[in-house]
């Protein structure tokens, strides 16, 4: 007869691994029916806060932030990891142990639109220029404008202006070229004048008292009187001069011109050396990625592009990158996570998002993400990148002149991008922490959240903002508490993987708003329950007398106590799980070897005692 889990508990007390069994009835315990401890009881990842006395719960924080952004999970394992977050905002991680808010950005608004920017005089200065399509400015610290008047430039393009860069008593010593398509023009102070009249570039450099210059695939040096010489021209194997789909850009790389092609010879990226004979090839990209900007960066190149993809009807899909160059190889640097339909071919196309420009600032660089509208600040002596400000999206050809003082972002449109405002800290300023996991992909009971920060010592003091995300770290974070006090434990109360914290400094009326010193998050895991049983049994009869008679009062069993015994010591001995059925279910479960024995209680008759743990 086959016996099936509908017999249990009618008919039979237990079914395992396809055999039936009644209880033995003369035990006062027939079982014991509980629940297995997890493998693991209890687990503690701890940052030395002081949480010996409730082990039960995972401690997950952080107290420095100056490794920067971009990491999504954070590793308890790492002590890298451990100095790194998600995305801020407006925030100061630059010295360990604190995240404060840093200055303002100006919001400028030109007189027409601009399309190029440069550094004026000496970097000292801070001194901008603002290049138009008819006039161009000089652009102050504190974001005010002074008109140079028409240039004279037909349609100059946004990285053919350059200053010199000297240091003289009077303006009249340091000269402004810019170049267009047909022309370039010199500004020494007190007006335009013709430097090249039947010539222009697309991109320029200054090296050695010599002006140097690239367009439609040549370049070029001028003297400082405007005498113009052919360096080298990019040629077809039959000896035609290409003419690059990118303008090009070229800076002063040491004592060497670098320059940055797109479109010689055929669709792909690459990087020269000029080095006063010929330019040579010393870098190129993979196929797919555009490069756009170049800059030196404490001794290294940083070039800015996109990644470039086709999608479903033949939508063009971009990702902002930026790339290092420190003689050996390519290196990425940085890229954006999120690629962006942009509907059309992206090079020329006047649309929106556009390259990432890259330029030096403060012994570091900046470059514009348009994929999320943040710009970003590189810091080569740590390695850290963070987020300045937000801007809006709008215009095509960013481009970014900076010096070691301040820098400014255009985008042929009036609107101008400056920082910093060194007169007033940022209204405020936010920090999303990375990931807080324990290291264990377990569902854990996220408890609560503390915040210890230093109020400003002026003003209201500032406050705080507390809120969390669970699971992942894209999209709204939900507030726990606006308004938070130094040090207070907050509920939290909801489930999951893995959490983020959002901080916001608000500076209110204070002059610098309050400092950020640590976050800390209590969270419990979920501990996964298992059924334990344990089972008395009969194993009664031998030679067909005597059988076990079924729960049902009528059935006989039609096996012995010696077959019943040899299928349960199958059952025991296997080593992939086995079915149960009781009467509180069916479950999968392997019988523990070192809790089962089976007592011989006359010859070919048992008593089993077997314990059964679920899986």
């Amino acid at each position: 007869m086959t016996y099936t889990a509908s017999d249990v508990p009618g008919r039979a007390d237990v079914l395992i691994n396809g055999e039936v069994y009644r209880y033995l009835d003369l035990e006062d315990v027939k079982g014991i029916s509980s629940f297995a401890p997890t493998f693991l009881q209890r687990t503690n990842v701890s940052d030395a806060y002081g949480d010996e006395d409730q082990d039960w719960w995972l401690t997950m924080g952080q107290r420095d932030w100056s490794l920067g952004e971009g990491q999504r999970y954070s590793s308890v394992t790492d002590p890298d990891s451990a100095r790194r977050y998600w995305l801020g905002e407006a925030v100061d991680v630059n010295r360990a142990g604190q995240v404060t808010l840093l200055p303002a950005k100006l919001t400028n608004t030109a007189a027409a639109a601009v399309q190029g920017c440069f550094s004026y005089g000496h970097p000292s200065s801070g001194q901008l220029v603002v290049v138009g399509g008819t006039n161009a400015y000089l652009l102050s610290t504190t974001g005010s404008f002074t008109s140079l008047l028409a240039h004279g430039c037909t349609t100059p393009y946004p990285t053919s202006s350059i200053g010199d860069g000297e240091e003289g008593a009077t303006s009249a010593d340091r000269v402004i070229l810019v170049g267009g398509t047909g022309q370039i023009r010199a500004h020494d102070g007190t007006g335009w004048s013709n430097f090249d009249a039947t010539h222009g570039v697309s991109s320029a450099a200054y090296l050695n008292n010599t002006y140097y210059g690239i367009k439609d695939g040549v370049l070029y040096r001028w003297s400082s009187a405007g005498a113009r010489t052919t360096l080298f021209s990019w040629q077809s194997s039959r000896g035609n001069v290409y003419t690059a789909s990118n303008p090009g850009m070229i800076v002063a790389y040491g004592g060497d011109i670098a320059i940055l092609l797109n479109g010689i010879g055929g669709d792909i990226s690459t990087l020269w050396i000029y080095d006063g004979v010929a330019p040579a090839v010393v870098a190129q990209f993979t196929r797919g990625f555009l490069a756009y900007s170049l800059a030196v960066v404490d001794g290294a190149l940083l070039i800015g592009g996109i990644y470039v993809k086709d999608s479903a009807s033949a939508v063009i899909q971009v990702r902002p990158a930026v790339f290092a160059f420190t003689g050996g190889g390519l290196a990425e640097l940085w890229s954006s996570e999120t690629w962006l339909h942009t509907g059309v071919e992206p090079y020329g196309s006047g649309t929106v998002p556009e390259f990432p420009f890259v330029a030096a600032y403060d012994g570091g660089a900046v470059w514009n993400d348009d994929s999320a509208g943040l710009m970003k600040f590189y810091r080569p002596s740590t390695g850290a990148i963070t987020t300045l400000f937000a801007y809006t999206v709008a215009g095509d050809s960013p481009t970014i002149g900076a010096n070691s003082q301040s820098f400014a972002m255009v985008r042929d449109q009036t609107t101008v991008y400056q920082y910093p405002n060194r007169a007033t800290t940022a209204t405020s300023g936010y920090i999303t922490t990375s990931l807080f996991d324990g290291s264990t992909t377990r569902t854990k009971r996220f408890k609560s959240v503390v915040v210890e920060f230093d109020a400003a010592t002026d003003g209201n003091g500032g406050t705080v903002d507390i809120a969390y995300r669970l699971n992942d770290v894209d999209g709204s974070y939900t507030s726990v508490q606006s308004g938070a006090t130094s040090g207070t434990e907050y509920a939290i109360g909801q489930n999951g993987r893995a959490i983020s914290i959002k901080v916001t400094l608000n500076k209110g009326t204070s002059t610098l708003g309050p400092r950020l010193k640590r976050i800390y998050v209590r969270a419990a895991p979920l501990l996964d329950t298992f059924r334990k049983e344990r089972y008395v049994l009969d194993l009664s009869g031998v030679d067909g007398e005597q059988h076990v008679f079924m729960r049902d009062g009528q059935t006989v069993h039609p096996k012995d106590g010696l077959a019943m015994a040899t299928d349960l010591r199958t059952a025991i001995a296997s080593t992939s799980p086995i079915s149960i059925t009781d009467e509180f279910g069916t479950y999968n479960a392997y019988l523990v070897p070192e809790e089962c024995e089976i007592r011989r209680v006359r010859s070919q008759e048992y008593v089993a005692v077997v314990t059964a743990r679920e899986v």
